[in-house]
């Protein structure tokens, strides 16, 4: 997992940020969590996107995510 620092991400005209989302692992104890979507913002206060990637979490039922950053081509 990328473990850059957050920080303020400015896009110019038609390039795009990312950040990536970690499963975190499953366990011999509990039930498996299935999460159908997830809500992403740009920042606090903007608008959600929802994307809909059918993540199996395993059973820590636990999602890691990175710091956004420019993506590079």
């Amino acid at each position: 997992m990328d473990d850059r620092p957050a920080g303020p991400v400015t896009l110019k005209p038609g390039e795009s940020a990312l950040a990536t989302l970690v499963w975190r692992n499953t366990t011999q104890f509990g039930t498996a969590v299935n999460v159908p979507y997830v809500r992403v913002r740009a920042k606090a206060g903007a608008a959600p996107v929802i994307v809909s990637p059918n993540l199996d979490l395993g059973t820590t039922g636990k999602l890691g995510v990175t710091a956004w950053r420019l993506a590079e081509d």
